[in-house]
């Protein structure tokens, strides 16, 4: 009885000696904190649908781009009198020049007296009953006579060189009484001041096209206008400077005044402007911004927003708490926005960091 005590308080201290251990290596154990992580917080921006243009701004004139040059045609004299002083505004058939006529005066007599021969021919034998075929030579003969009196009449004319059009005397050639004159020798050039137009050159105005939409913008106001020539359009063979030229035809009435003036055209580049009707005549500088391409109804969202990785672009879209990766294709890019024609749509949050 006394060893079975025994064993029974050996083994309770054996197992009170393990307990102290265990409590004491519990102890010694490093408890963590628990740390819940915080959500990400992103930019985003809503896509919208709107209206989206790429514009293009440049310096351009305003002023009358056209220039119709005259010269006497068909004749040629000496100089009789100059009508008119270069700056000078003039109307339609006002006299520019006028050539010693004497020449074409005796023609035109001579003409009258061949025709009305001619006539009384016609009318004799038709009064002799001669043969049919006769009498139709001499009526053939008589026409002739009559289109040379008419082109005898119309070098007469032609002697007195008129103004075709409202304009003013942009270039005055310095003739003087008694000079000869040729054929098709240019007098002097009028521009069409009846309506001022925009213009100007650009090496790179190929992206200029007919038809699109222009502002012209001055310092006191703004005014529409539409391209009405571009060297997309110029005919083959124009010079540099019409092969490089837009003109706008102004919509609004634009103010002329206060205009910061520019020179015109350098001398050295006029003749070269004579032959095909291109002589600016600028009354002041302006800017023109001018719309290449627009579109309405466009999904937009800010450029930023849209990736590019391997010639692929995407965006990354946030829907409820996920970022989700989207491929898109772009349209209409300009510095702040980008028109997605596919791979989202009005209203998606797409995010920009």
């Amino acid at each position: 009885m006394k060893k079975i005590f025994t064993l029974i308080l050996m083994i309770g201290m054996a197992l009170s000696i393990i307990s102290c251990g265990k409590k004491e290596d519990a102890d010694d154990v490093i408890k963590l904190p628990i740390i819940e992580a915080n959500k990400i917080k992103y930019s985003t921006e809503t896509a919208r649908s709107g209206y989206l243009a790429i514009k293009q701004n440049v310096f351009g004139e305003v002023g009358y781009p056209f220039i119709t040059t005259l010269s006497f045609s068909g004749v040629e004299g000496n100089i009789k009198e100059i009508k008119v002083e270069q700056g000078q505004e003039i109307s339609t058939g006002d006299v520019i020049a006028i050539i010693e006529s004497g020449e074409y005066e005796k023609e035109l007599q001579e003409q009258k007296n061949k025709t009305e021969q001619a006539r009384l021919r016609v009318e004799v034998l038709v009064g002799e009953k001669a043969d049919k075929d006769e009498i139709s030579f001499a009526k053939i003969d008589h026409e002739i006579e009559l289109a040379k009196l008419e082109k005898a009449q119309q070098n007469l004319a032609n002697c007195t060189l008129k103004s075709p059009m409202n304009g003013r005397i942009e270039w005055l050639e310095e003739f003087f009484e008694g000079q000869h004159i040729k054929d098709g020798e240019l007098i002097c050039g009028i521009a069409d001041t009846t309506k001022p137009f925009v213009y100007f050159y650009n090496e790179d105005a190929s992206m200029f096209r007919h038809g699109m939409s222009a502002t012209i913008i001055t310092d006191d106001d703004s005014y529409k206008g539409k391209v009405i020539s571009a060297p997309a359009s110029a005919p083959y063979g124009a010079s540099h400077e019409a092969a490089n030229m837009v003109i706008i035809d102004l919509i609004d009435e634009i103010k002329l005044d206060n205009l910061e003036k520019s020179p015109n055209l350098p001398e050295d580049n006029r003749d070269e402007s004579r032959r095909d009707g291109i002589a600016p005549i600028s009354e002041g500088k302006v800017i023109v911004e001018i719309i290449i391409e627009e579109r309405d109804g466009a999904i937009i969202i800010p450029s930023a927003a849209v990736l590019k990785f391997s010639g692929r672009q995407y965006v990354n879209l946030l829907m409820g708490d996920v970022k989700i990766e989207t491929n898109v294709e772009v349209g209409l890019e300009t510095e702040e926005d980008v028109e997605i024609i596919s791979g989202i749509r009005e209203g998606d949050k797409v995010i920009l960091n």
